[in-house]
């Protein structure tokens, strides 16, 4: 007996499932080519973050970092790359034919874990880079890392965009997403910098 109702429990469920596959369903929408709610929640985030596109993406985040550092940088420039970063910006790398710099986050002692990027820090490696003679395509850090801890990203952004002559915001750093391309998003660089 126990056999016949789990049968009819998944012969159930599957056409209950078929039915009702939600991405199909009137009024929902299609994340590869959003027209309704996810474009909606797509523009929402863009205008709360301050940049000119945000996208969504769904099962972890390997591909949308492979996509943004595909994106954000040429074969042959440079990645400024913290070394906490998700295991996928390594891949991204090799995918996308730069070369890491490497930005060694802060180390908190006390509890033995890697914490924020420093300001100083990539004003460092946007010097390691010019000295072997590379382009800065994009920066790559964590913020908020795994651990909580928040970098001083305002100072981070207004650095890429003097020192590094990129376009940086907020959220460009805080979010580890790059694409570093035209302007600052800042009034002025000195003000984010505040």
């Amino acid at each position: 007996p126990s056999i016949m109702l789990h049968c009819a429990f998944a012969k159930c469920f599957l056409q209950l499932f078929t039915a009702c596959h939600l991405p199909a369903a009137a009024g929902l929408d299609f994340l590869s080519c959003p027209t309704g709610v996810i474009a909606a929640a797509q523009q929402a985030a863009a205008a709360t973050f301050g940049a000119d596109a945000t996208w969504l993406l769904v099962n972890g985040c390997s591909a949308g970092i492979h996509a943004a550092v595909m994106a954000a940088v040429r074969p042959g420039q440079a990645l400024l790359l913290a070394r906490n970063c998700h295991l996928s910006a390594f891949t991204a790398c090799v995918m996308a034919g730069c070369l890491p710099v490497w930005l060694q986050p802060e180390a908190d002692a006390l509890h033995g874990v890697a914490h924020c990027v420093t300001p100083e820090e990539l004003d460092a490696g946007f010097k390691a880079a010019k000295q072997q003679g590379l382009v800065v395509g994009a920066v790559m850090v964590v913020s908020p890392t795994y651990y909580g801890a928040v970098a001083r990203v305002q100072g981070a952004a207004a650095l890429g965009c003097t020192a590094g002559g990129l376009r940086c915001g907020s959220t460009v750093l805080a979010l580890q997403a790059l694409p570093c391309r035209n302007k600052c998003p800042y009034k002025s660089c000195a003000a984010a910098a505040a």
